[in-house]
């Protein structure tokens, strides 16, 4: 794919000399995950090169910003009966107030008892991603966008995603990373969008793993611009470290970024900023900015 020989988005990360910031949900540690109010604290604050958000499908076929299948994580007490994105519409959805179950690094949950209209105000009812573009596309900021649904329900996110990006937001295009952890959506992108940036996480990379650990790093050929990793991942019965120099390296010798999550330990953020981590994606950009000097 075009996207693969050249990538912009190492381009930027090496004209910038160091790790872009990707805040994971919008900063979950900072305001309610995958909210406007998080993707707005995030811009005005100049907290982050990338905002890492999550897409699902609605009842009515409407691409929403969430990271569960279900509300409950986010929006309902525990012990309520799930309720899940795909039986609701998109309207349905607009009754729910997404910081129920926000907690602060203080233990504090501040939004827990407003009222759906306070929390509409606050930017904590659920978020269009066309919303996101719309609100967003005039910031100097980039977006992954992963897909959580699987089979014929990603393939058509991606589809529409696709929609967006080549019509109405084509600003958005080259700013723009679609992410899955499928390795079918992963190949149904590639084959129809070969343009786009695609990040692969999951089982899709190991193949590309097991290859550079064997020195056989030519002979891979990927269909993807992301590597999207833990720092150490367990194959089998072998725990393998990515976050060295050498695999960066390697990645970078096929035009790949190498994107580490979801990382909040401040010792491992300063083991990839020293060995030239492409993106870190973390629920804490404020800490991330602060070791990185910026």
């Amino acid at each position: 794919p075009k996207s693969i020989k050249q990538n912009k988005w190492l381009e930027y990360r090496n004209s910038l000399n160091r790790p872009l910031i990707s805040a994971h949900r919008g900063g979950s540690e900072l305001n309610p995950e995958n909210t406007e109010m998080a993707f707005d604290y995030i811009v005005n604050n100049d907290l982050a090169d990338i905002i890492e958000i999550d897409v699902r499908v609605t009842k009515d076929n409407k691409l929403v910003i969430i990271h569960d299948d279900s509300i409950n994580y986010t929006a309902l007490d525990e012990d309520e009966e799930e309720v899940f994105v795909r039986d609701l519409t998109y309207e349905e959805l607009l009754n729910y107030n997404f910081g129920y179950n926000f907690e602060t690094r203080d233990g504090l949950r501040p939004y827990k008892d407003i009222t759906i209209e306070e929390a509409n105000s606050l930017g904590l009812t659920i978020m269009l991603l066309e919303e996101f573009l719309e609100k967003y596309q005039d910031e100097e900021i980039k977006v992954l966008i992963e897909i959580k649904d699987g089979k014929e329900l990603a393939n058509f996110a991606a589809d529409e995603i696709m929609k967006l990006l080549n019509g109405k937001y084509y600003s958005w295009k080259e700013e723009s990373m679609i992410i899955s952890f499928t390795d079918s959506v992963i190949n149904y992108i590639s084959k129809k969008y070969p343009e786009q940036y695609i990040g692969a996480l999951g089982y899709k990379i190991i193949p590309e793993i097991v290859v550079q650990k064997l020195g056989l790093n030519a002979l891979f050929k990927a269909n993807y611009s992301s590597i999207q990793t833990k720092i150490r991942r367990e194959i089998g019965p072998l725990t393998i470290n990515l976050g060295t120099s050498n695999f960066i390296k390697k990645a970078h010798q096929r035009n790949q970024t190498v994107a580490y999550w979801t990382i909040d330990d401040v010792e491992d953020m300063r083991i990839l900023i020293e060995n030239g981590a492409d993106i870190i994606t973390t629920d804490c950009p404020d800490i991330l900015k602060q070791e990185l000097g910026i």
